[in-house]
């Protein structure tokens, strides 16, 4: 599991497609930050802190009745707002080991994490996707002529 950290003031939408419409909870993990005299503060996430589909705050809850099916944005934040009393939100200091630690490690890029998932792929998989997403017909030829492997079967490369 990932923890999404977002600045204060950061834009953020969740789009999800809808095939059941009625209540839903969708629960984010992870923190807000701001900076305060130039140190670094955390907060963990709170449903109140964004907007549900219908577009109105959410609540204590991140359960949400999403009254349509379809594509649409079901959590989202932008320039700071919705706003939460600062009493409701749990600021910590980030300390400087932290702030080290967190230097050091970096979030991967959606690249990076792509190519770790696709490289953690069996090859058949990786052909079925490849057919899937584009390749048809024609796309099943390129992919056995390359590979000529098939779940079951022994790797042979051409």
């Amino acid at each position: 599991m990932s923890n999404l950290v977002l600045d204060e003031d950061q834009f953020f939408e969740l789009k999800a497609n809808i095939t059941s419409p009625g209540y839903q909870t969708m629960a984010l993990t992870g923190y807000l930050t701001k900076q305060k005299g130039g140190e670094t503060y955390i907060a963990p996430l709170l449903p109140r802190m964004f907007y549900g589909a219908d577009g109105n705050q959410l609540g204590a809850s991140w359960r949400q009745n999403i009254p349509a099916a379809g594509e649409q944005v079901i959590l989202s934040r932008s320039g700071g707002l919705p706003k939460v009393g600062e009493p409701d939100v749990y600021w910590r200091k980030v300390t400087k080991k932290e702030e080290v630690i967190a230097e050091e490690v970096k979030p991967m890029s959606l690249l990076d994490q792509f190519t770790a998932w696709w490289t953690s792929l069996p090859l058949w998989q990786q052909a079925l996707l490849v057919i899937a997403v584009g390749g048809g017909m024609f796309g099943l030829y390129k992919v056995y002529k390359t590979w000529k492997h098939l779940p079951g079967e022994p790797l042979v490369y051409a």
